[in-house]
C-alpha cells in the first residue's frame, strides 16, 4: 500500500515527498503541474500522477492503480490567488477536499491527512497574543477573514462531517508560521520569514520598515512534513484537528541576528514595532496535543532551521539551481 500526496510539488508537499521516501515509502505524487524540480533528489522513488484534485475520476485511478491507502492533502489555491479569484478558490480548495473525501469513501481509504492553517482562528488580540503570549490551543475561537482561510475552515468542516456522517477518518493540521525551501519560488510576497534567509543567502538586501519586536511561532518546513508522514502513521487518534508548530516564540530581528553571525556583511533591517505584514494571528502554537497523539516533537528551533535551509540552498546552487 501506499501514500498519495496531493499538492506535492509546492514547498511543503516537496518536503512531505522526501519524508516518505526517507521512511521507505514510494509516495505517489499528484498535482496539476509536472515540475518537479523542488522533489529532483527523490524523483526516481516516487509515482507521478499529474491531475486537478477536483477530478474525483483521476483522484480515484490514480488511488486504484498504485493501491493507496492514505491520502496527504495539500493541494490548494494559495492566499493571493484566493483573494483574486474567490471562485476558484472555493472550487479547489473546498470541491478538491470534497473530492478526496469522496473517494477516500468510496474506496475505503484508511485515512485522509489535511494540511490547514492558523488562519481559521480569529484575530488574536487577547493573552495569546502580544505582548503575554499564552500558548494557544485548538480550542481557541474560530474566525477566518481572508477568502484563503475560509475556504480551509470549509474543507476543515467538511472533512470532519465526512468523519462523523460517512466513517472517512479524516485529520486536519494546523500549521504556524512556515518557512523553508520552495516557498519563495511558490508563495512569492507572502514568504516574509524565507525571505529574510534567502536574501541573505543571495546578498540581496531586506528592508522591513516594522516588525521587529513581533514574536511569532515559526516552524520550519521539514517539522511540517514530520507532522504530516507521523499523522498518517499514527494509529488511534482521540481528536481530529491538531496545532503544528514550535511551542516557542521566536521573530524576524532573531532570524536576522541568526543570519548575521553566517553573513556578517548582510544587509538585514528589521523596524521596531509589531505586525510585519504577514498575518492578523501572531502567536505560539500548543502542540501538546500533537505531541501526546502523533508523537511529532519539532527538530528544528528558529537557529536551526535557518542553517538547514541555507544548506539546501547550498546544496541547490551546486546543482545549478
Amino acid at each position: 500500500m501506499s501514500v498519495l500526496v496531493t499538492g506535492a510539488l509546492g514547498a511543503i508537499g516537496s518536503m512531505v515527498v522526501a519524508r516518505l521516501v526517507a521512511e521507505g515509502h514510494r509516495p505517489v505524487v499528484f498535482d496539476l503541474r509536472p515540475d518537479l524540480e523542488l522533489i529532483e533528489e527523490v524523483g526516481d522513488r516516487v509515482e507521478v500522477e499529474q491531475g486537478d484534485v477536483r477530478d474525483w475520476a483521476a483522484l480515484a485511478r490514480a488511488v486504484r492503480g498504485h493501491r493507496v491507502r492514505d491520502v496527504i492533502h495539500m493541494a490548494a489555491v494559495l492566499p493571493d490567488a484566493a483573494q483574486r479569484d474567490p471562485k476558484l478558490a472555493e472550487e479547489v480548495n473546498v470541491g478538491g477536499t470534497v473530492a478526496v473525501c469522496e473517494v477516500a469513501r468510496a474506496l475505503g481509504l484508511r485515512r485522509v491527512v489535511f494540511a490547514s492553517s492558523k488562519g481559521v482562528y480569529r484575530r488574536v488580540d487577547d493573552e495569546h497574543g502580544h505582548p503575554t503570549y499564552q500558548p494557544l490551543t485548538e480550542e481557541y475561537p474560530l474566525g477566518p477573514d481572508g477568502v484563503y482561510d475560509v475556504t480551509k475552515l470549509a474543507a476543515e468542516q467538511l472533512g470532519l462531517n465526512y468523519a462523523a456522517s460517512h466513517g472517512v477518518d479524516f485529520v486536519a493540521l494546523r500549521f504556524a508560521a512556515t518557512y523553508g525551501p520552495g516557498r519563495m519560488v511558490r508563495h512569492g510576497a507572502l514568504a516574509v520569514r524565507s525571505a529574510i534567509v534567502e536574501n541573505a543567502a543571495h546578498r540581496r538586501p531586506t528592508v522591513l520598515a516594522r516588525g521587529g519586536d513581533q514574536l511569532d511561532d515559526f516552524v520550519y518546513t521539514k517539522d511540517v512534513a514530520q507532522a504530516l508522514v507521523r499523522a498518517v502513521e499514527a494509529e488511534r487518534l482521540q481528536h481530529r484537528v491538531f496545532n503544528i508548530g514550535t511551542g516557542q516564540a521566536s521573530s524576524l530581528a532573531a532570524a536576522a541576528a541568526i543570519l548575521k553571525r553566517r553573513f556578517p556583511d548582510a544587509v538585514i533591517e528589521v523596524g521596531p514595532g509589531t505586525d510585519y505584514g504577514a498575518s492578523g494571528r501572531y502567536c505560539v502554537f500548543d502542540i501538546s496535543r500533537a505531541r501526546i497523539e502523533l508523537g511529532y516533537e519539532p527538530a528544528y528551533d528558529h537557529e536551526a532551521g535557518i542553517f538547514d535551509y541555507l544548506a539546501v540552498l547550498e546544496r541547490r546552487a551546486g546543482r545549478g539551481r
